[in-house]
Formats: C-alpha cells, structure tokens, sequence
C-alpha cells in the first residue's frame, strides 16, 4: 500500500507536464528546422522516463547518441514497454492536457494530426526539479533528442511498440 501512495505521488500530471515540456524543447530545437512533437510521438515518453533505470541511463548520454545506441548499451528499456505505455496513457494524456492549460505547451492549429510546440520559454519556478524529478527532466532532453532523429516507423519498430 505504501509502494502505491509513493508511486502517485510521483507519478502525477504536474511532474508529467513539466516532463512533456522539457522532451518538446528540445525535440523542437534538435535539428536544423524547429519541429512539433505529434501526439503518437509524446505517448511513450511518460512511460519510459517514469522507469527509474531507463531515467538514469538516459541522462548520462551524450544529446547525438541516438535511439540505436540506447538500445545496444540498455536493450531491457523494451521490455514490457507496450504495457507500459498502455498503464500510462490516462496519466500521458492528463500530464498533456495540463501542460496545455498551463501555458506551456500549445496544440498547433490546422494540422490534421495533433502536433504540439512548447509555449513557454523556462518552466515556472515552483516545477523546477530536484533530485530524481531532476534526473528524469535530463532524461526527457535526451529522449527529445533522440526522437527527433527518427520518423515514428522508426522509433515503434525499434522499441518494439505500435502507436
């Protein structure tokens, strides 16, 4: 019981949002052309910051790693990733929708598919993170990094997942 309390505490839509945040910084700036990260592309990111290990391993790659080389040097970040992602989604789409009420996140306009773009150019003081909300915050940089290098074929045929 205790383990469940500890986990919502954790895992809730304000961590979640800020999260979305800083993986949408930088999956919009990594690249010659500033580019929204799509709906399909954000709902797996919860899920994999969100697991401990995954979080410490990304955070101690370099940004220009890519996708391929976390999957040689940690190729357990795949497993029970789609249940995972299926656990998360209410959580995925709730963090989403608070970043949007918040200000920092925008859906833009006129695109068929939903794609969003950060509004907001620094997280507000009070989400600022520290100790293992700050490892996941390094973590979804690099994740936003990594993404942005490969179409979303790409990223659900390596880690093994459909979108």
């Amino acid at each position: 019981m205790l383990r469940d309390f500890e986990e919502r505490l954790v895992q809730n839509p304000l961590l979640g949002a800020s999260l979305l945040w800083e993986f949408t910084r930088k999956y919009e700036t990594h690249g010659n052309v500033a580019q929204g990260a799509s709906l399909l592309v954000l709902i797996p990111v919860l899920p994999l910051l969100l697991h401990r290990a995954s979080a410490e391993k990304l955070r101690g790659m370099q940004f220009d790693s890519g996708l391929a080389k976390l999957l040689i040097e940690f190729p357990t970040i795949r497993f029970d990733l789609q249940r995972r992602i299926a656990a998360f989604s209410a959580l995925s789409l709730s963090s989403l929708n608070l970043a949007c009420a918040a200000g920092l996140l925008r859906r833009m306009p006129l695109v068929a598919a939903p794609v969003f773009m950060t509004m907001a150019t620094k997280l507000p003081p009070q989400v600022i993170a520290k100790g293992t909300p700050a490892v996941m915050k390094l973590a979804a940089r690099r994740l936003g990094a990594f993404f942005r290098d490969e179409t979303l074929f790409q990223i659900e045929a390596k880690l093994g997942i459909i979108l």
